[in-house]
C-alpha cells in the first residue's frame, strides 16, 4: 500500500485526534456536507424564432472532456477552505520571524503553537465533509497534498518550539559562563541535547506525513519552500547539539581550572583543547557562528594558559614561577571574551 492510499484509508481518523499532538478541541462536523458541484451547462440565449437554431449551428457546443475541465477549473469550496486553513495556520508560524517563508523564523523566535493549530482545526473539521472517493481526479490530488500541507504546518511549531528551548539553554549557560558560575552553565548545556532529541522527532514525523509536492495543494508555498525549510530546520538542529556538546567540554574545564589543585591545569588544558577541537570541527550557520567563535576564543586562549601555569605548578624556581604566571595571563589576554566577559584573572 503506497503513501497516499494508507493516508486516504487513515485520514479521518488522524485528523479526527491530530496525529496524537496536544489536546485541541474536538472538531464538530457541520449539519450538512460542502459538496462540490460541477457548473451546468448554460442554456442557450433565445430571440428571434429561428435565432436559437441559427446560433446553435454557428457555435460549436463544449465536449464531454471540455466540460468536465471546466467542472475542475472551478474551485471547490471545501478544498478550498481547508487551503485557507492551513495557509493561516503557516501565517501565524511565520508571523514569529517577521517573514513570508518558514525559513524566516530562527531559533530565538518563539512560536506560539497553539495559535497555528487553532486554525488546523478548523481544516480538520472541513475534512469530515469530504468523501475522497468522490472527488474528480484532479481534486482527488488536491485533497492529498492539502492532507499533507496540514501535517507539514502541524508539526512544523514544535520543531521550532524545541529549537527555541535548546537555543534559550545556550544562552543562559553562556550567562552563567560570564558570571562564572560554571556549574549552572554546565548544566544547561548539558540538557541541550535533550531538547534538540525533541525537535528531531517532530521533524521526523513531519518528514513522514507530508512531503515537498505536497505544497502545489497551496497558494501560499511551493516545494522549495518545503524543502529549505527542513533543510534549515535539519541544520540548526543538528548545529544546537553540536555547540552544546562543546560548551559542555568548555564549562568543565573551567571549573577544572578553578579548582586549581594538582594537575588541575594540565586536566584543563586538555579539555580546552577538546572544546576548541570540536568548535573548530563544524561550519556553523550564520545564527549560531559569532556565539561558537566566542567560545573558540576562550577555549584556545585558557588552554594555552593552563598550560602556563601546569608548568610554573611543577617548577621549583620562584621567579621562573611569575615569570610563567604573567605568561600565562597575557595568553588568557588575548581573547577579548576571557579578559573583558569571563574576566579570569591569575591572583
Amino acid at each position: 500500500m503506497d503513501r497516499r492510499t494508507y493516508l486516504g484509508v487513515v485520514a479521518s481518523a488522524l485528523f479526527a485526534g491530530c496525529g496524537g499532538s496536544g489536546t485541541g478541541p474536538t472538531a464538530t462536523p457541520p449539519a450538512s456536507a460542502m459538496e462540490s458541484t460541477a457548473p451546468s451547462t448554460p442554456s442557450t440565449p433565445t430571440g428571434k424564432r429561428g435565432e436559437t437554431a441559427r446560433q446553435t449551428e454557428s457555435q460549436p457546443q463544449p465536449t464531454e472532456s471540455e466540460r468536465q475541465t471546466d467542472a475542475i477549473d472551478e474551485p471547490n469550496p471545501a478544498l478550498a477552505a481547508i487551503a485557507a486553513d492551513v495557509a493561516a495556520a503557516i501565517d501565524s508560524y511565520t508571523e514569529a520571524g517577521d517573514g513570508d517563508v518558514p525559513t524566516d523564523v530562527m531559533p530565538d523566535d518563539l512560536v506560539n503553537r497553539s495559535t497555528v493549530h487553532a486554525s488546523l482545526y478548523g481544516a480538520r473539521e472541513t475534512r469530515t465533509d469530504v468523501r475522497r472517493e468522490a472527488l474528480p481526479a484532479a481534486e482527488r490530488t488536491r485533497y492529498d497534498q492539502l492532507e499533507g500541507a496540514f501535517w507539514f504546518a502541524w508539526w512544523l511549531p514544535s520543531v521550532q518550539l524545541a529549537l527555541y528551548n535548546a537555543h534559550s539553554r545556550l544562552q543562559k549557560g553562556w550567562d552563567s559562563l560570564l558570571a562564572q558560575d560554571w556549574d549552572s552553565a554546565l548544566s544547561d548545556w548539558r540538557a541541550v541535547s535533550g531538547k534538540t532529541s525533541d525537535g528531531d522527532d517532530a521533524l521526523s514525523k513531519l518528514r513522514n506525513d507530508s512531503e515537498a509536492t505536497d505544497m502545489n495543494g497551496l497558494d501560499r508555498l511551493d516545494p522549495s519552500d518545503y524543502r529549505e525549510t527542513v533543510h534549515q530546520l535539519e541544520g540548526l538542529l543538528a548545529d544546537s547539539e553540536d555547540l552544546g556538546a562543546a560548551l559542555t567540554t568548555m564549562a568543565d574545564a573551567f571549573r577544572r581550572y578553578d579548582a586549581g589543585g594538582e594537575h588541575d591545569y594540565l586536566r584543563a588544558e586538555q579539555q580546552f583543547q577538546d572544546s576548541a577541537e570540536q568548535l573548530q570541527a563544524t561550519d556553523w550557520r550564520p545564527f549560531y557562528d559569532r556565539l561558537a567563535a566566542d567560545a573558540l576564543c576562550a577555549s584556545k586562549a585558557m588552554a594555552e594558559g593552563c598550560a602556563l601555569l601546569d608548568e610554573a605548578q611543577q617548577t621549583t624556581d620562584t621567579e621562573r614561577t611569575e615569570i610563567l604566571r604573567e605568561e600565562a595571563q597575557e595568553e588568557f589576554d588575548r581573547c577579548k571574551v576571557v579578559d573583558d566577559a569571563i574576566y579570569i584573572e591569575i591572583v
